[in-house]
C-alpha cells in the first residue's frame, strides 16, 4: 500500500470548500500544514522499495511543508480568479502536523511552485 500526502490539486479544491462563506469574492481555506505531492510522483516509491511507518507500506510526500491558504491563493492568482483567500483555523484534530508525513517518507518533487508553473493560466487557458 502506498500512503500519500495530499495532492497539489488540493489547493484548487480548498477554494471551493469555503467559497463566499465570508462574503462575496472570498474563500475560507483551513490553515492546514501539508506537504503536497504531484500525482505522477507516486510511481517513484515502488521503484525504490521505500517503506513507511507501517510494515509493508510505502509513504510518499512532496518536498516541502506548505500552508494550504497560501497554495490556494497562488492557484487562484494563476487562474485569474480574484478571490480573497481567508485563513480559518483548521481545528484541533489536524493541528500539530498530523497531516505531515513520517520521518521515513520518500519525498518527491516537483514542489508546488514548480507544479503550478506547469498548470493552465488565465492567459493561456491551457
Amino acid at each position: 500500500m502506498v500512503r500519500s500526502a495530499q495532492f497539489h490539486d488540493m489547493a484548487r479544491q480548498a477554494l471551493g470548500w469555503g467559497r463566499d462563506a465570508a462574503g462575496p469574492g472570498t474563500s475560507q481555506v483551513p490553515a492546514l500544514r501539508i506537504q503536497p505531492i504531484a500525482v505522477p510522483a507516486l510511481v517513484q516509491p515502488a521503484a525504490r522499495g521505500r517503506r513507511g511507518r507501517h510494515p509493508g507500506d510505502l509513504e510518499v510526500a512532496g518536498p516541502r511543508v506548505e500552508l494550504l491558504p497560501r497554495l490556494s491563493a497562488a492557484y487562484a492568482a494563476t487562474r485569474g480568479d480574484d478571490v480573497r483567500v481567508v485563513d480559518v483555523p483548521a481545528g484541533e484534530a489536524v493541528d500539530g502536523g498530523v497531516l505531515l508525513p513520517g520521518a521515513d517518507a520518500l519525498l518527491a518533487g516537483p514542489t508546488f511552485a514548480e507544479w503550478l508553473a506547469g498548470q493552465p493560466t488565465a492567459a493561456t487557458g491551457r
